[in-house]
């Protein structure tokens, strides 16, 4: 008697190797994508909006950077903090956008993480005491 056909498929999965771990890791990734394209798009609308409306999206901003965080994937400590760190600097609290940022950049250099941690060290600073979303200057 033959196998079922998806127990036949999974047997042959079974036998190429690394197959499953490359599976898991592109889930993995395709999964972060979309969780930082969501925390860009609150982001966006938060910053159109006012009061009530603006923070609550600043807060379900705050929150789906806090799930980037995955427990035993260090480089995902820089990447949620570099994502606190804009929804800081969108709340106007220039000072913990900075510091968020800074230690995104460390955790970024710690892990060998050269591209993420060049592209921080590109983000423009917010300049403090300023109210225009728009007028920053260049990292330094």
């Amino acid at each position: 008697m033959k196998a079922p056909r998806g127990a036949r498929w999974v047997a042959s999965i079974a036998t190429v190797p690394g197959l499953v771990e490359r599976l898991t890791i592109r889930s993995t990734l395709l999964r972060h994508v979309y969780e930082t394209s969501v925390i860009n798009v609150l982001l966006s609308l938060a910053s159109k909006e006012q009061g009530r409306t603006a923070q609550r999206l600043y807060a379900r901003a705050q929150s789906a950077a806090n799930a980037l965080v995955r427990k035993g994937v260090d480089c995902s400590a820089p990447q949620a903090a570099l994502a606190h760190a804009a929804v800081r600097a969108g709340q106007q609290d220039i000072e913990g956008a900075l510091r968020l940022l800074g230690s995104a950049e460390q955790g970024f250099e710690a892990e060998g993480m050269q591209a993420h941690l060049a592209a921080a060290r590109r983000t423009p600073r917010p300049v403090a005491g300023r109210r225009d979303r728009s007028i920053t200057h260049p990292a330094g």
